[in-house]
C-alpha cells in the first residue's frame, strides 16, 4: 500500500512539474474578453450573425475557385475553437502556414489545370486530371483548417454571434448553387448583408474596442509592479522588468537602439524583431544554398538576393533611430523609465498607439502591449540647445538692404511736372520773334 501511494505521489509530482514548465507566461495580462459567441436557438433572426455566416459561406462555396469543403466538419471545428476560453495564436499561426502550403501545393496547380481545361479548343484532347486533395491534405483536414482559421477571424472581429444563426447561414449558403439565386434562397440579400457588416465595423466595433480597452487597462493598472504615466490627457502603464544602467533617453532627439515585441490586447503577435531576424536568417541561408547549387553557372539573381538579405539583416541588427521616429508615440514616453540594457513592458491606449484607424493587424480604438529592450542610447541636442543653435544661425545672417517693391514703379508714374529731375533735363524750345 505504501509503495502504491509513493508511486501515485511521484506521478502527481512529475505531472505538476511538467505543468509548471509548460505553463503559459501571462505576465503581459492579455485580454480574452473578445469572445462574444453564444447559443440561442429560440431567438429571432439575428441579422449580424446571419450576415457573418452568409458572407463566409458564400465566399468559400461560390468564390473559392472550385474548393469543395465539408461544411459540417468546418462548422464543428469552428464551434470547438470558439468554445475555448482563449485562442491559441501559436497554433493558429501554424494552421495558417499549413493553409498557405495547401494553396501552393494543391490549390494553385488544381486551378491552373482547370483553367487549361476550360480554354482547350480541342475537345478530343485528353487533359490530365490534377487532384485537389491528397493523402496529407484530405477534404476533412482542409475543412478543419478553415474552421480554425475562421474562428480566429471571428474572435478578433469581436462579433456578438449567435452560433445558431451563424451556422444556419453557412449551411444555407453552401446549399446555393449559383450566385444568381443568392437573394432568392437566403434570408438576407447580398446588399443587406454587406450593409449590416459595414455598419458594424464602422460604428459598433470601434466603440466596443474603446470600452473593452479601457476596462482592460484598468485591470492591468492593478497588477503588481505596474506603474502609471499620464501622457497627453491619457494614461499608459508600464512595468520595468530590468532597470538597466543610468543612461536613459531624455528627449526626442536622442538616438536609440531597441528591439521589441508588439502584441494586440488579445495576445496576437503583431511585430517581433526576433521573429523578423529569424525569417531573414532562414531566407539568407536558402539564398546562399541556391548559389552553391548553381556554382557552375553563376546565378546573378541569387547573388543579388544574398546581398539584399545580408543588408536587411545587418540593418535590423544594427538599427538605430531618434526617439521621435519610434513606432508608437507611447514608446517615446515609456522609454524614459529604463536605462541601457534594460527591459520594459508597456500597455498603451489607442491614443498613444494606432488610434481610431488602427492598422492591418490592430483594430480601431484598440489598446496594445509591448515588450521593449533598450540596447543603447546616444544623447542628442536638447530643445533649448536646438533653439540656441537656430538663434545663432539667424544672427550670423548678413543684413541686406531691402528695396521696397513700389519705389521704382512710383517714380515712373510720377507726373513730369512734379519730378525735379525730369524738369531739369527737359529742354525749352525758343522761337525767334519776328519784327
Amino acid at each position: 500500500m505504501k509503495i502504491e501511494m509513493k508511486r501515485i505521489f511521484c506521478t502527481l509530482l512529475v505531472a505538476a512539474t511538467v505543468a509548471s514548465c509548460c505553463k503559459v507566461d501571462n505576465s503581459m495580462y492579455f485580454d480574452n474578453s473578445n469572445n462574444r459567441v453564444f447559443e440561442d436557438t429560440t431567438a429571432e433572426l439575428d441579422t449580424l450573425s446571419y450576415s457573418v455566416g452568409m458572407s463566409l459561406g458564400l465566399s468559400l462555396h461560390l468564390q473559392s475557385r472550385g474548393l469543395t469543403l465539408d461544411p459540417e466538419v468546418m462548422v464543428a471545428t469552428l464551434g470547438e475553437e470558439l468554445s475555448k476560453e482563449a485562442l491559441d495564436y501559436d497554433f493558429l499561426e501554424e494552421n495558417k502556414e499549413l493553409m498557405n502550403r495547401f494553396n501552393k501545393e494543391c490549390m494553385q496547380p488544381y486551378t491552373m489545370a482547370q483553367f487549361r481545361k476550360n480554354i482547350s479548343k480541342n475537345e478530343d484532347s485528353a487533359t490530365e486530371e490534377t487532384p485537389l486533395f491528397n493523402e496529407e491534405f484530405t477534404q476533412e483536414r482542409v475543412s478543419e483548417m478553415f474552421g480554425h482559421d475562421i474562428a480566429g477571424y471571428v474572435v478578433n472581429s469581436a462579433y456578438p454571434l449567435n452560433m445558431y444563426w451563424f451556422r444556419k447561414a453557412i449551411e444555407e449558403a453552401f446549399a446555393v448553387e449559383s450566385e444568381v439565386l443568392t437573394d432568392t434562397l437566403l434570408r438576407l440579400s447580398v446588399v443587406q448583408m454587406r450593409s449590416g457588416l459595414q455598419q458594424y465595423h464602422m460604428n459598433e466595433f470601434p466603440a466596443y474596442n474603446a470600452e473593452t480597452s479601457r476596462k482592460w487597462l484598468e485591470r492591468v493598472s492593478k497588477q503588481r509592479g505596474v506603474n502609471a504615466m499620464v501622457v497627453e490627457d491619457d494614461t499608459l502603464y508600464f512595468r520595468v522588468n530590468v532597470a538597466g544602467n543610468t543612461v536613459k533617453p531624455k528627449g526626442l532627439n536622442d538616438t536609440i537602439s531597441i528591439s521589441y515585441d508588439l502584441y494586440t490586447r488579445g495576445g496576437k503577435l503583431v511585430e517581433s524583431h526576433a521573429k523578423r531576424e529569424q525569417i531573414l536568417s532562414h531566407a539568407l541561408e536558402e539564398a546562399k544554398a541556391a548559389i552553391v547549387d548553381t556554382a557552375k553557372v553563376k546565378d546573378m539573381n541569387a547573388m543579388m538576393r544574398v546581398t539584399q538579405l545580408t543588408q536587411q539583416l545587418d540593418n535590423l541588427r544594427n538599427m538605430r533611430m531618434p526617439v521621435s521616429k519610434t513606432l508608437l508615440k507611447g514608446m517615446q514616453y515609456a522609454l524614459q523609465n529604463v536605462g541601457e540594457g534594460g527591459e520594459i513592458t508597456v500597455w498603451m491606449p489607442a491614443s498613444l498607439a494606432f488610434g481610431k484607424a488602427g492598422n492591418r493587424a490592430v483594430a480601431a480604438n484598440d489598446a496594445v502591449v509591448m515588450n521593449i529592450k533598450l540596447k543603447s542610447v546616444s544623447y542628442g541636442p536638447t530643445e533649448e540647445e536646438l533653439a540656441a543653435m537656430e538663434a545663432e544661425k539667424q544672427a550670423k545672417k548678413i543684413a541686406r538692404p531691402t528695396l521696397i517693391k513700389g519705389d521704382k514703379l512710383n517714380m515712373s508714374k510720377t507726373p513730369k511736372g512734379n519730378n525735379p529731375a525730369a524738369n531739369k533735363e527737359q529742354k525749352v524750345m525758343v522761337k525767334p520773334v519776328s519784327k
